[in-house]
């Protein structure tokens, strides 16, 4: 991380789910794009000495996995409304706050259009100014109850306005007062805000979900192999067409083509990373052995063919 007394500010695209997970390098990220056409994001990040704030934009449903920055804790807030967002069961809307585990991976299927903003704050400085403020509240027990709070919408529009001026342009805000909004004012009204709001405790994970996890879980463990839909029904104890039922509910998307999906995000990434092999190897491994058609379902995908990804990163 790039932290330091005075911000520093990096205002970034990608093209690629790839190059947005490589792009944050604070955190651990494996993001899965779940719809057809060429991504796009934006992304500004802003250091300080005791934190990172973060404003995003996807054009793209996804699945986000990752975990945010160690020996942090990380919150966010939708910037604006869309369509709906559900992490641990739980809404995700413009009057919550999320606060993100540190140690553990966190899941959530983000809609088109998502819009959000993160800030990582060191633990050190939230004891530091609970302390200071004298706020009623453990930074320990904050740092293990993930998930939803949901709090009052006239302190979210605070917390929202007070991060579009720490994430704009900076010459809009000099660098002592962008250092304070993101050390100072953003921790105590965050801290104020969750001593009085409501944390939504994760729900029970229903049936049907864990029915989709086994499922995934099998994909996970056979990543090269070529799986039938019939073969994850049987994993997964269900017919196919409940299995169908839960894909779409949960990813918005069949069980085929979350499989045609993950691979091709799979294909995509080598591409990326991948400087030695060739196009119709790395194909080949995850296997896809008709190139016309492969890089037709590439293209459907990503809005690019395959050979101009790897022109791009080559």
């Amino acid at each position: 991380m790039e932290y330091s007394s005075s911000a520093v500010q990096h205002i970034l695209a990608s093209h690629s789910v790839e190059e947005f997970n490589q792009s944050i390098d604070s955190w651990e990220l494996e993001f899965t794009q779940l719809e057809r056409g060429q991504f796009y994001s934006q992304q500004t990040l802003v250091y300080s000495q005791h934190s990172l704030a973060l404003r995003v934009h996807f054009n793209r449903r996804l699945l986000q996995r990752g975990i945010a920055p160690a020996n942090f804790i990380t919150f966010g807030l939708r910037a604006s409304s869309g369509a709906e967002a559900l992490w641990h069961q739980r809404a995700i809307t413009t009057d919550t706050l999320e606060v993100f585990p540190s140690y553990s991976d966190f899941e959530v299927v983000t809609p088109t259009g998502f819009d959000a903003y993160t800030i990582s704050i060191s633990r050190e400085q939230l004891e530091a100014i609970a302390e200071q403020e004298q706020l009623a509240i453990n930074i320990d027990q904050l740092a293990n109850s993930q998930g939803v709070f949901e709090i009052n919408p006239e302190h979210t529009r605070h917390i929202r306005q007070l991060l579009m001026q720490a994430t704009r342009e900076q010459s809009a805000l000099n660098q002592e007062s962008v250092c304070q909004l993101m050390d100072h004012d953003l921790p105590r009204l965050i801290l104020e805000t969750l001593i009085g709001g409501h944390h939504q405790r994760p729900l029970k994970t229903p049936a049907r979900k864990q029915t989709l996890d086994k499922a995934r879980s099998f994909i996970a463990e056979n990543p090269y192999e070529i799986i039938q839909v019939a073969t994850l029904s049987k994993v997964a104890h269900t017919s196919s067409r409940t299995l169908d039922r839960v894909f779409k509910e949960y990813l918005g998307v069949s069980p085929k083509s979350y499989l045609l999906l993950k691979k091709l995000n799979a294909v995509q990434k080598e591409l990326i990373n991948n400087k030695e092999d060739s196009i119709t190897e790395i194909a080949n491994r995850w296997g896809f052995w008709h190139m016309g058609k492969f890089a037709a379902d590439y293209k459907k995908t990503f809005g690019e063919l395959p050979s101009a990804t790897a022109k791009r990163f080559r």
